[in-house]
């Protein structure tokens, strides 16, 4: 047995345009610069610097998608949201989504190159490493307030997998929700869905909300792969194998300055696309895949004077579970010898983050970060006859420290330093 200490650390450095509008009384509309139409209104983002800043001053490329929109343009999952976002791309092979930005994606990645935040704290699970963006990711854009996209790395700030972009999904709190409101709705391809929300800001100070949400559908009843068109596979038709079942739990409890956040999410999909090798068009023990994610996240924060101080204890569980069916030796039930492979991921995490203005133009952050992967379990094993092929039990522990340091060099000229070891 041997212990292996890695050290690693990151430098960052960038510059950004701050374009403002002159005082005064607004020009109409055609009169204005692309520059002025830029800052008008641009609204302010959180992911890019770990602190709220106007859009306009951000160390990177930015896009929003507001609740407006999620309801107006009806998407299901954040996959959905991101297909609709300029430069980014999703593939699906019909058990995940995977997500592409810039032209860059490594088909069967698993998004292991996007870091995936909800409400600025990392939810990439701690065996993979992947962001899930699909229904996989458990929780439902009625929840959310706005998705920010921060194109680029940020890993001075938030360490591995923030290297082509950074996804904060930020929650709804009970005063967006405003009451309770229940929906029920039914499509093609035996799409049901159920959804209730309730959601109240209290004048004690005490904000809650919660939601619920139930979905199933039967998918594609006939898919055809031109790969596998041969009598002995149903001529390449997989029939009745496109189905998938959600469940979603979301709430939040905001007191003066403490905030507690807790989601659970749970997706069973069947899978029509034989992968890995295994029987394609098995009726009996089809192909089938299950991912559950928990979280529970407390931040508490405090100004003193311009200093702002968070604290911040985090928990994240991650399980799946795949049924891959692959041909045996025998006829009747034998002829099939069912696989499974199983991932237990938990994750502890602690922080401290200070930011505090240093005169007009300077910004400084600085942050200690402590994880501890108390899971990192793989298994797989045949079940019958029984057969063990893997059996991984790991844990590490990761420690970080860093900081980062913007000033405005001109009213035009942003640069941003960061350092993370």
């Amino acid at each position: 047995m041997f212990h292996q200490m890695v050290r690693s650390l990151a430098l960052g450095v960038a510059l950004a345009l701050a374009l403002p509008v002159a005082a005064g009384a607004q020009a109409p509309l055609p009169d204005l610069t692309l520059e002025e139409l830029m800052a008008l209104d641009a609204g302010q983002v959180y992911g890019a610097s770990e602190r709220l800043q106007p859009v306009t001053e951000a160390p990177a490329s930015v896009s929003f998608v507001t609740a407006d929109e999620i309801a107006r343009f009806g998407y299901r999952t954040l996959a959905d949201i991101l297909r609709g976002v300029r430069g980014m791309h999703v593939s699906d092979d019909r058990n995940f989504s995977l997500l592409g930005v810039r032209g860059f994606g490594k088909p069967g990645d698993y998004n292991s190159r996007i870091l995936l935040l909800v409400n600025g704290h990392r939810v990439n699970d701690t065996v993979f490493g992947q962001a899930e963006i699909g229904a996989e990711f458990g929780m439902d854009p009625a929840t959310f307030e706005r998705v920010e996209i921060i194109r680029g790395p940020a890993s001075s700030i938030y360490g591995d997998s923030a290297f082509f972009a950074v996804v904060n999904v930020i929650t709804k709190k009970g005063a967006s929700i405003g009451g309770g409101t229940v929906a029920l709705e039914a499509g093609s391809l035996g799409t049901q869905m159920a959804r209730a929300s309730v959601g109240h800001a209290f004048g004690t100070g005490v904000d809650v909300a919660m939601s619920a949400t139930f979905e199933q559908s039967d998918g594609v009843g006939r898919l055809y792969f031109p790969a596998f068109d041969t009598p002995e596979t149903n001529n390449g038709v997989a029939e009745n194998l496109d189905g998938e079942r959600v469940h979603q739990f979301y709430g939040q409890l905001t007191y003066k300055s403490l905030t507690f956040t807790a989601a659970y999410g749970s997706r069973r999909r069947t899978v029509p696309t034989a992968s890995f090798n295994t029987l394609f068009n098995e009726q009996q023990f089809p192909e089938q895949t299950t991912d559950r994610h928990t979280l529970l996240d407390a931040e508490w924060v405090r100004l003193y004077g311009e200093t702002r101080l968070s604290i911040r204890g985090s928990f994240d569980r991650f399980t799946y579970d795949g049924t891959y069916p692959f041909a045996g030796e025998g006829t009747g039930p034998a002829r099939v010898l069912v696989g499974v492979n199983s991932v237990n991921g938990v994750r502890w995490t602690g922080g401290v983050r200070v930011t505090r203005p240093i005169g007009t133009r300077q910004t400084m952050i600085a942050g200690l970060e402590y994880i501890d992967n108390v899971n990192q379990d793989q298994e797989s094993r045949y079940i019958d006859p029984p057969f063990v092929l893997l059996d991984l039990d790991r844990r590490a522990q990761q420690t970080a420290l860093y900081l980062q340091d913007e000033i405005k060099l001109a009213s035009w000229l942003i640069g941003t330093v960061g350092l993370r070891a």
